[in-house]
C-alpha cells in the first residue's frame, strides 16, 4: 500500500535539537543515531486535513519503525479559541491526539497575545488534559517571530520554559 503523507517525513535528533531532512524511505532512517521521533505534520487543524490521514502515517510509521514515537505539533492559537470538547474551526484536538504518541504546541505570547508568558503552561495543561497525560512538548518563543519588536526578553524566556515544565512538558 502506497501512504500518501501531507508533509515530509522530517525527523527530530538529539544532535542537533532540529529536523532532519527526510530521506525517500524512512526505512533508511531507522538506524539514524539520535532519532528519537517521526513528526507528521506541523499544525495539520490550519491545513484541514483530518485526524484520520494522522491515524494513517502512524500506522505506517510504526509498521516501519514500531520503536519511535511519532508527535504532531499545533497551533496553541487554535487551542486557545477551543470549545470545552476541545474543537476548534471544525477541527477536534482530541481526535488527532487519539492517533499520536506525543504531542506538542506552538504559541508565541510575546508576540500575540501581550506577553502573557502563562499561555504556554495552559496549552502543555490542555495538551494533556485532551491526551490523557501523555508526553507533551512545548515549542517556546525565543525572538521577534513577526518582526514588530515584540519578542520575549530574557526573563520572559525563563518564564515560558518553566510554564511549559510546571504544567507538564
Amino acid at each position: 500500500m502506497a501512504l500518501t503523507c501531507p508533509t515530509v517525513i522530517p525527523a527530530f535528533t538529539s544532535r542537533a535539537k532540529t529536523g532532519k531532512a527526510p530521506v525517500p524511505d524512512p526505512r533508511d532512517d531507522r538506524e539514524e543515531e539520535g532519532l528519537i521521533a517521526w513528526h507528521w505534520m506541523d499544525e495539520p487543524e490550519l491545513h484541514g486535513v483530518p485526524p484520520s490521514e494522522l491515524a494513517d502515517f502512524r500506522r505506517h510509521m510504526h509498521d516501519i519503525d514500531p520503536s519511535r514515537p511519532v508527535i504532531v505539533n499545533f497551533w496553541g492559537g487554535g487551542m486557545l479559541q477551543a470549545d470545552d470538547d476541545g474543537c476548534y474551526n471544525g477541527h477536534c484536538y482530541p481526535e488527532y491526539i487519539e492517533h499520536t504518541d506525543w504531542m506538542s504546541d506552538d504559541i508565541y505570547p510575546c508576540n500575540k497575545f501581550a506577553c502573557d508568558v502563562e499561555l504556554v503552561g495552559r496549552m502543555v495543561s490542555l495538551l494533556r488534559r485532551w491526551g490523557d497525560n501523555q508526553p507533551a512538548f512545548a515549542y517556546v518563543e525565543t525572538g521577534d517571530f513577526d518582526g514588530d519588536g515584540t519578542g520575549p526578553s530574557p526573563r520572559r524566556f525563563n518564564a515560558e520554559v518553566w510554564s511549559a515544565v510546571i504544567h507538564g512538558a
